[in-house]
């Protein structure tokens, strides 16, 4: 028997093979639509669709975002001990601002718009942040009467910031894909600041509900 000929002793399928999608159970609908069961994915979340928005409004609610987690951010971690989610903390003020210049007449923003706001103000903050810590040299030369301390000139400061922001981006690509894509371990503050900029944007179709809930998550 060649492997074409069909074996006399298997049993007929029930669902032709041609019915079938990707090797799946669920047979395929004539007319082209969904299989029955399957669950239809918002427009604004299919892959296709996913995109910067880098509009006007974006610039300017990232700018003013930018201003002031940038200087607020170092006093609070100074004062604190410790640094909040700053993702978070810039995903909701990029909401309150967006919101403000809708509220204006300047149209609607989305999530995506949101998030370059949110990616500017955790840029700002981190940045002001590590130059507050410049400051940091000039108590320690001052407190040990100088025996202890470098003096940082622009130019050693310049160099000393490009050298950290570009460690930084050259170090994230692999530790995140053996942290994340390898270990699939849980980027927790990532999750956070996606999830609240998701919450924050409920769909235009939501009802009333929906709507109130995602104020109140703002508010709360």
């Amino acid at each position: 028997m060649t492997h074409d000929a069909s074996d006399p002793g298997a049993p007929a399928p029930s669902v032709p093979a041609a019915t079938l999608v990707h090797g799946g159970a669920v047979p395929a609908d004539p007319g082209g639509g969904p299989p029955p069961g399957a669950v239809e994915v918002p427009a604004g979340e299919r892959h296709d669709t996913l995109r910067g928005e880098l509009t006007w409004r974006a610039v300017v609610a990232g700018v003013l975002v930018a201003v002031v987690m940038g200087s607020t951010y170092p006093y609070m971690v100074l004062k604190l001990g410790f640094g909040p989610n700053v993702s978070v903390v810039s995903a909701f003020f990029g909401f309150l601002f967006l919101q403000l210049l809708e509220l204006a007449g300047r149209g609607h923003f989305n999530r995506w718009q949101n998030n370059i706001a949110e990616a500017a103000g955790t840029s700002a903050a981190q940045t002001a942040f590590m130059c507050v810590l410049l400051g940091a040299f000039d108590l320690l030369r001052h407190n040990t009467g100088g025996a202890i301390g470098i003096e940082l000139s622009p130019v050693k400061s310049f160099l000393w910031l490009s050298t950290a922001g570009t460690l930084g981006v050259l170090l994230a690509v692999p530790l995140r894909r053996h942290f994340v894509v390898d270990e699939q371990l849980p980027y927790v503050d990532g999750m956070a600041a996606a999830e609240t900029i998701v919450v924050l944007d409920p769909p235009r179709e939501a009802t009333a509900e929906v709507k109130r809930n995602a104020l109140r998550a703002f508010k709360a």
